[in-house]
């Protein structure tokens, strides 16, 4: 396989990135309120962090938790928090928003 077919991107990151679309759900913190669940697809992955594609902005240190449903058999279910590291308006005029976890 040559570098153009792999689903890893290799950057100056701790962890490698994969192009993996995986649907999550998502809430910002610190809200109770389970109606103000959100839910998306990942763009890339990693043990770190996460990319995803937004209709709406969510500001820089905003602090998510997010649920996601990792396709494997059997299927599992990570809960997760992080944090709003990184934002980017497309020509779409959508937003790519870069999650830490922590």
């Amino acid at each position: 396989m040559d570098k153009e077919d792999s689903k890893i991107i290799n950057e100056r990151r701790q962890e490698p990135r994969l192009l993996l679309q995986v649907r999550f759900k998502y809430r910002i913190l610190p809200s109770e309120d389970l109606n103000l669940i959100q839910e998306a697809s990942t763009k890339n992955i990693s043990a770190s962090g996460l990319l995803f594609e937004n209709s709406k902005q969510i500001p820089v240190d905003t602090e998510l938790e997010i649920i996601l449903h990792i396709p494997v058999t059997p299927p599992k279910i990570l809960k997760l928090q992080g944090k709003v590291i990184r934002i980017e308006r497309l020509p779409s005029f959508n937003f790519d928003i870069g999650i830490s976890f922590f």
